[in-house]
């Protein structure tokens, strides 16, 4: 590709996710793209050269250790000078409408969950992205995750067959790690018909969005599996993980879906004439993870030049958005289910 082909691309916020991790050097042995900004810098497709942040010291960090050229406390300063095609959106929501309205240039955007503090916020904001034709591509990072669309494209029903039971653990945060959850639940599972609280609300210990709360759940999914998430205690330990017994065999995805486990089913060793799972004797998988935020960008190119569907839309995140709010609604009913 071309140097004058690629995408011209500005960050919006540059903060953690945008590109304070990459400093992270145990992350760095598990992700080889662990924020936007490392993927960027490296993929052909994009022609990373502006940032956007009201701190002088994220910009100054832009400056010298990215080499980003373009560097500007407010968008309007920005346009002036570089006019980007593609905005990846980790600033505060309240930004982001006047990010559009003050780039006619813009042909997609890459946003991090949530899309709104409000439905009425994310409405708004996807409304005027269709209205520009603007392509929404939102970092659900395990929708790019190739060992984790191959067991959602038919490795999961190959490695246990119908799933019967699926539990789940999350910690950090309903409308954190919660959501990632629900919609990797979501992208396995299928559609949520309808969610459920199945214990007290407490809230988040160090919240990253505030108000956040911890609650176990259940969903009900259009495939006729029921999913059940727990919550852990991260200053304990991390886990987002999950655990499918199936028809044939049994899967655990574990240490944040890094280890995939398959237990396969076996003689039963205390009944004669009756099956177990033998989950003394499991077998890991490959099952790439790494690879993710590279691939997110990847399918959003394709998207913008070619009409690709994007694996992650905003359509798509609202349905993971609403699965929250239903479980909002569950807690102020009594914990009874809320259909979608």
């Amino acid at each position: 590709m071309s140097e004058l082909a690629r995408l011209r691309t500005v960050i919006i916020g540059f903060g953690e996710v945008a590109a304070g991790m990459s400093h992270d050097d145990r992350m760095a042995r598990f992700f080889r793209y662990a924020t936007h900004a490392e993927a960027l810098a490296n993929h052909p497709a994009y022609e990373w050269a502006a940032v956007v942040d009201i701190d002088s010291r994220a910009r100054a960090c832009a400056r010298t250790e990215w080499h980003i050229p373009h560097c500007a406390a407010r968008i309007e300063e920005l346009v002036a000078s570089y006019q980007p095609e593609v905005a990846v959106l980790t600033a505060p929501h309240w930004v982001w409408k006047g990010v559009i309205e003050a780039t006619p240039t813009l042909r997609a955007i890459v946003a991090e969950k949530p899309l709104g503090l409000t439905d009425e916020e994310r409405d708004v904001f996807l409304n005027l992205c269709r209205q520009r034709n603007i392509v929404v591509q939102v970092n659900y990072w395990r929708r790019f995750a190739t060992g984790l669309r191959e067991l959602a494209n038919g490795k999961l029903l190959e490695y246990v067959g119908e799933p019967q039971a699926v539990f789940a653990t999350y910690g950090r945060g309903l409308h954190n790690n919660g959501s990632h959850l629900i919609d990797f639940l979501r992208m396995l599972f299928g559609e949520v018909l309808a969610a459920q609280t199945i214990g007290a609300a407490r809230p988040t210990p160090r919240p990253r969005f505030s108000d956040d709360i911890d609650v176990p759940f259940a969903l009900t999914h259009a495939s006729g599996v029921k999913s059940i998430a727990g919550v852990l205690d991260f200053d304990h330990y991390r886990e987002v993980g999950i655990d499918v017994w199936g028809s044939l065999g049994r899967l655990t995805l574990l240490q944040e879906s890094l280890v995939a486990t398959v237990f396969p089913r076996a003689e039963n060793r205390g009944v004669t004439g009756a099956a177990e799972i033998a989950s003394d004797t499991g077998r890991i998988v490959e099952c790439p993870v790494g690879d993710a935020f590279f691939r997110m960008y990847d399918n959003l190119s394709d998207s913008i030049r070619h009409g690709s569907p994007v694996w992650s839309s905003g359509e798509n995140a609202a349905r993971t958005e609403r699965a929250l709010s239903a479980l909002h609604e569950s807690i102020d009913r009594g914990g009874i289910p809320v259909r979608l």
